[in-house]
């Protein structure tokens, strides 16, 4: 059987991503969601990440387990899905700062290579690039060297 990658855009990233947000019940979009995004497997950076062995699930488990520390060690309990469910936003979620940090980074490697638009690759290589948040402490979690983990992607483009 062929596998098959589907071309997706990075405004289609942007939008999924969005739309993630708003199924998780979160007030914003941040780097999470679009890590969550671009390890589609059938995308070209989900390729990319299962073969440096992340696949969405693992991603996904990480990011909850990253998300139950965070919260035992504030001495708050994580939120059943029953109470999450109980309190939906009525506003789609706007872009957080760990997010609109992520799009510039990727912009930033997008004009370097001399191009005007960024693609997927450098939109997960801009997730990828942060030193401090969810995504530096999910991927130090699952036991990933985030260094390796850029330069890997970074072959991809």
């Amino acid at each position: 059987m062929v596998e098959v990658t589907v071309p997706i855009t990075t405004r289609d990233a942007l939008k999924q991503a969005k739309e993630l947000a708003s199924e998780l019940n979160s007030r914003t979009v941040e780097a999470e969601h679009l890590l969550i995004v671009l390890a589609d497997p059938r995308a070209e950076t989900g390729k990319a990440l299962q073969e440096a062995g992340l696949s969405r699930s693992q991603i996904e488990a990480t990011l909850r387990e990253e998300n139950r520390l965070s919260l035992a060690a504030a001495g708050v309990e994580p939120l059943t899905a029953e109470q999450a469910s109980a309190s939906r936003h009525t506003r789609p979620p706007q872009w957080g700062t760990s997010a609109k940090a992520a799009l510039a980074r990727g912009h930033h490697i997008a004009k370097e290579s001399g191009r005007v638009w960024e693609t997927t690759t450098d939109l997960l290589l801009g997730v990828l690039q942060a030193e401090l948040g969810t995504v530096p402490r999910a991927l130090a979690i699952a036991g990933t060297d985030r260094t390796e983990l850029i330069a890997h992607i970074g072959g991809w483009r």
